[in-house]
């Protein structure tokens, strides 16, 4: 059996020389390359760890992250200048009629308001890792416009808020109206956030109102000797108000954003109507009245905004619309003295708001 020893012998020799001379090459020598693997070896480590992936910086921004359980609690504060365009129907004072034959006909004469400027201010609070806040806002708005008519030669003008039978035909006439409106609304805001680039917000409270609404003319010529007639609608009331508002983030904190708010407002009405001639002298008319009416209210808006820590910056396009906000009294017969119309309309706002906001 041992035979073959010799032999085994002298392979283990050559094998041990040959390891020995391949650590004792010099340095900088090649090692020869390593034969292919053979046989059912196990195979190669394969590295699974993942890739870094770019991070969405362009969404995310400080001030959308309200429901991070670390976000602390802020004071939140916002101002807006809006250039607003008042616009009510019910706002006619003549008719000018180019031929005095009896029949009406001709171009009806309005009091349009003008473009004017409104402010609309907020403050309110967040806690401290919460998505509610709650927001108080106030918005105030006067405009008056001024118009008058003459009379074309060979025509006349016909009065429409006079009484008829009494002052029908003028010579010229001058109107006015004004409007004021002061806005109060306290809300509680729900925010969501559904991925990294959009938010909706949800928000209902109540809301007050104070709303004064003014139309006057005068009348010479004609039927009238220094005719005025006025009518005067004041508006008092409290209700509730809902809205939403969504925010698109799509590049370095620009968003695109759409608000919508419906409101109910139980109003309480006192309304007015005076009518004199002769310069204040001879009264042809002069009754009030108060009722409680519930007013609808609708409010849109869309627009850009950029949002950097606690900075934003808005700028967009509004329309509001309040129904039923004029209902005054007018008298409608010559014969029945007492017979009485309406003069109605809604009152509808366009304007365009510059928001800054800031979180403290």
């Amino acid at each position: 059996m041992f035979r073959n020893l010799p032999g085994f012998v002298f392979a283990a020799t050559v094998a041990l020389g040959a390891s020995q001379q391949a650590f004792a090459q010099p340095p900088g020598a090649v090692a020869a390359p390593p034969t292919a693997r053979t046989g059912d070896g196990p195979p190669p480590i394969v590295d699974l760890t993942p890739m870094d992936l770019p991070e969405r910086g362009h969404c995310t921004t400080p001030i959308d992250c309200v429901t991070c359980n670390n976000a602390p609690a802020a004071i939140l504060t916002s101002a807006e200048y809006i250039i607003v365009r008042p616009r009510r129907r019910a706002n006619d004072y003549v008719i000018v009629d180019p031929v005095d034959n009896l029949t009406p006909e001709g171009r009806i004469k309005n009091v349009q308001y003008d473009t004017t400027n409104a402010f609309r201010v907020g403050a309110g609070y967040r806690p401290g890792g919460s998505a509610w806040e709650y927001m108080f806002t106030y918005m105030y708005l006067h405009d008056g416009s001024d118009r008058s008519a003459v009379a074309p030669p060979g025509g006349l003008l016909y009065a429409t808020l006079t009484r008829p039978g009494l002052v029908d035909n003028v010579g010229f006439a001058a109107a006015s109206a004004n409007l004021t409106m002061n806005v109060y609304d306290f809300e509680s805001i729900r925010h969501f956030q559904t991925d990294d680039c959009f938010t909706f917000k949800l928000s209902f409270g109540g809301r007050y109102v104070d709303m004064d609404q003014t139309l006057q003319a005068f009348y010479f010529g004609n039927d009238a000797n220094g005719a005025n007639v006025r009518s005067h609608v004041c508006l008092n009331g409290y209700g509730l108000t809902v809205g939403g508002q969504g925010d698109w983030v799509f590049w370095r904190g620009f968003r695109f954003f759409g608000r919508a708010r419906g409101s109910l407002i139980l109003a309480d009405f006192d309304n007015s109507l005076l009518e004199t001639n002769n310069g204040g002298r001879t009264v042809n008319a002069n009754v009030t009245e108060s009722y409680r009416q519930v007013v609808p209210v609708i409010e849109m808006a869309s627009g850009i905004a950029w949002e950097y820590r606690n900075l934003r910056v808005s700028v967009g396009y509004e329309l509001a619309n309040w129904f039923n906000v004029v209902d005054s009294p007018m008298f409608i017969d010559d014969f029945a003295e007492g017979k009485l119309g309406r003069r109605k309309s809604d009152l509808s706002l366009e304007g365009v708001a510059f928001q800054l906001g800031l979180v403290f």
